[in-house]
């Protein structure tokens, strides 16, 4: 651009009068143009200085021109050096008094720089022309370049009376690269404990990053439910062989053409739920599998050769039965289950209904009833920032365990009250709240030869069941576990896209076990491949056996995103990331058009 700078110098000092250009004969062009940094190597999130710096070698310059110097804007990123000025601009050194030209394309990559002299004074010798603030966006490797050909006056140039004596530049190479991980801090800096088995095996007890020589770090109470193990569905069938204590105070009481049945379940640290089952003296034997011929062994003689229901599988303490026809005599079995797939002895009561009287019978105590509606003195409370929902009934905090849940017991989300963890704390904890709409037996549960994970088979799809919990959750049998071989459970599909039965949201399913809300459909069929017939619907309480998918970055990227409430707020370093005991090996990576998606919101600190 040497045309350039005497053009401008043209103006500056001969009012406007026409300059021609001459290049003297023999007159040596040796000037060079260099760009140096301190260091040709940086990594993600750092800032550093790069100078264009001059050597004039014994001859003056009064004018010289960087047009122009190209950088790359997916890798570095041009810090603006006057923040008073419209644009952004790097720092003007001061060997020649007038800066003529000062900007930086951030989108093409692209600075334009030039200065020149005043008053016939000149430069001659080495030093800094201008600086660079660079930042560093993401790893790779660039080479900053400047626009030179010999001779040319239409580029970088260095002008001395009239002459280009540029002769020579010295680019700069700059690698880039990510920071290291984070040193793994142990287990007991972070407050945790090492266990011997997955913190996924034990009750209120979750993953931390710390190290351990041995075993598994884990936060909480870690209470111990049963053997095997999580984390990614690596578990074994329990070995536990005994059964849960019976059921107290089982009842029926009567009201027109329904039966209320209470009772209070067993105090086994390892109960999971609890069975019903009707039967009745006006029908014939229908005993139709094994399990129920094993469970009614012991029952009254009242019980034998009937035909036999099951009315009710859950954790609740309460069940109506609606639609009872009058005039017959009803009993009722109940039997409680524990983690291990362990059946407690029944307890036994009937019902009488006529179409006058109704009476009802116990073989059993007496006792109150815990209804999962809310009642006089009961209480919906949650900590503040945590999601778990509990009833407070007869001084105890019980947890409503899944949303399907609080919908059956008829609670109301407007009641619930936000308190601090001491408050909630405060109350002992009691029996979880739990309802199943679905019995899962009817679905064939396989695993292949030599494989750990367990799938349900549900339209034609393998549902993977990821821990223990999830296994425990749906109220799955050890003894429905079928091994098959690799082939034939790789003939049914992997069910990557699940909605709730009568929900709009589809959630995807990560190959690591974890759900995210597709939240548009321009989302979703940005993936190629992605069908909408590939939309498994399921009940509420499939999807509860997965956590959602929280951190996510773009893939080839570097940023990591926690995501709340579909904003995304960035995580800027490895120290707030684990700050917030965040888990490396939970990020999901996503495309461009998912992430520009989420609304942008505060980074995290």
């Amino acid at each position: 651009m040497y045309k350039r700078i005497w053009m401008k110098m043209n103006l500056l000092f001969f009012g406007g009068s026409v300059l021609l250009f001459i290049v003297f004969a023999g007159q040596v062009l040796a000037a060079n143009m260099s760009l140096v940094s301190t260091s040709s190597s940086y990594q993600v999130g750092d800032t550093f200085n790069a100078s264009i710096n001059l050597n004039t070698e014994s001859s003056s310059t009064d004018g010289v021109d960087v047009h122009f110097l190209h950088y790359d804007p997916s890798i570095l990123e041009v810090q603006d050096s006057y923040t008073s000025t419209t644009g952004v601009q790097i720092l003007a050194g001061t060997l020649l008094a007038n800066t003529l030209t000062n900007s930086v394309d951030s989108t093409n990559g692209l600075i334009d720089f030039s200065q020149v002299s005043s008053g016939g004074a000149s430069f001659n010798g080495t030093g800094t022309l201008a600086t660079i603030a660079f930042k560093v966006l993401t790893a790779g490797t660039t080479t900053l370049t400047f626009d030179f050909t010999l001779a040319s006056t239409t580029d970088c140039n260095i002008a001395s009376q009239g002459t280009d004596i540029l002769s020579s530049v010295n680019n700069l190479t700059i690698v880039t690269t990510s920071p290291p991980a984070p040193t793994p801090k142990t287990c007991q800096e972070l407050g945790g404990t090492c266990k011997s088995s997955p913190c996924s095996t034990y009750s209120s007890c979750s993953s931390l990053s710390g190290t351990c020589s041995s075993g598994y770090c884990c936060s909480g109470s870690c209470t111990i439910v049963s053997s095997g193990g999580g984390g990614g569905g690596s578990f074994v069938p329990p070995s536990d062989t005994t059964p849960p204590n019976k059921v107290d105070n089982f009842s029926a009481q009567l009201n027109n053409t329904s039966v209320n049945l209470s009772w209070n379940n067993p105090s086994n640290s390892d109960f999971a739920s609890i069975k019903i089952y009707r039967y009745s003296t006006s029908s014939s034997v229908n005993l139709s599998s094994n399990e129920i011929s094993q469970l009614f062994a012991g029952c009254p003689s009242s019980c034998q050769n009937q035909t036999i229901s099951e009315i009710y599988q859950g954790s609740a303490e309460t069940f109506v039965e609606q639609n009872i026809s009058s005039g017959n005599n009803f009993y009722y079995a109940i039997y409680a289950r524990d983690n291990s797939a362990n059946y407690s002895e029944g307890a036994y009561t009937q019902a009488v209904l006529s179409s006058s009287s109704s009476s009802s019978s116990n073989n059993d105590q007496q006792g109150g009833t815990t209804t999962g509606s809310l009642s006089g003195g009961e209480k919906l409370m949650r900590a503040i920032g945590d999601t778990k929902v509990y009833a407070i009934s007869k001084g105890k905090r019980r947890w409503i365990k899944t949303a399907e849940s609080f919908i059956h017991f008829g609670y109301d989300w407007g009641a619930i009250q936000e308190v601090s963890q001491e408050i909630l704390s405060s109350y002992p904890e009691g029996k979880s709240i739990f309802y199943q709409s679905e019995n899962f037996d009817q679905y064939p549960l396989l695993k292949a030869v030599g494989n750990p994970k367990v799938y349900l088979i549900i339209g034609g799809k393998k549902i993977w069941i990821p821990n223990i919990q999830a296994f425990q959750l749906l109220n799955l049998k050890w003894n429905n576990l079928h091994e098959v071989n690799q082939g034939k459970l790789n003939k049914y599909l992997r069910a990557k896209f699940l909605k709730a039965k009568g929900e709009p949201q589809v959630y995807y399913i990560t190959q690591s076990g974890f759900k995210r809300h597709i939240i548009s459909p321009k989302v979703f069929v940005s993936y190629p491949g992605n069908k909408w017939d590939d939309v498994l619907e399921v009940t509420p309480l499939t999807l509860d056996i997965y956590p959602n998918n929280v951190l996510v970055k773009k893939e080839g990227g570097e940023k990591v995103y926690w995501i709340e409430n579909g904003k995304k707020h960035w995580i800027p370093s490895p120290e707030v990331f684990n700050k917030h005991h965040f888990n490396w090996q939970n990020i999901g990576l996503v495309n461009e058009a998912e992430i520009n998606a989420y609304e942008t919101s505060s980074p995290l600190s």
